[in-house]
């Protein structure tokens, strides 16, 4: 089955096989912002024929995470300390899901990050929040995160 993709989006080159098992997943600057998306495809799934929680879950982690090394503008590996999902609204196969990550607070050490997925441009189905570990420097030396690759 085949969808189109939203005027402006672009396949994302995450170098993780875990995103490439899952997605594909798509990206576009706007306004300063890496929107994050994706079109929901059969395996995508539950039983209830929605949207899997978890694959959502995984989209937010990725947007949450993507969004901030795009915004801090580094190449380091941040790992995820904690992400919080609330579920609103279902979607459906064939339904496009994006995401917009805020960057709430940069501390020494952690990140705390916010986003809302909407679907079809505009219908609010989560919200997720995430605290990230960064390092006290930055390490601008890993090419496979650096963000300027990943979205060019």
């Amino acid at each position: 089955m085949s969808f189109d993709i939203p005027e402006g989006f672009r396949t994302t080159d995450i170098p993780s096989p875990f995103a490439a098992e899952n997605g594909p997943l798509y990206y576009k600057v706007e306004d300063g912002y890496l929107l994050m998306g994706f079109r929901v495809e059969r395996r995508h799934t539950n039983a209830a024929d929605g949207l899997h929680g978890g694959m959502l879950m995984t989209m937010i982690d990725m947007q949450l995470n993507s969004a901030l090394n795009y915004q801090l503008n580094t190449a380091q590996f941040i790992p995820t300390v904690a992400v919080t999902v609330d579920f609103i609204a279902p979607a459906a196969i064939g339904d496009w899901v994006q995401g917009r990550t805020e960057v709430l607070r940069r501390g020494r050490s952690t990140v705390f990050t916010d986003c809302r997925i909407v679907k079809n441009e505009g219908v609010l189905i989560a919200r997720g929040s995430g605290i990230f570990k960064v390092a006290d420097r930055p390490d601008n030396e890993n090419d496979m995160l650096d963000p300027r690759k990943i979205f060019p």
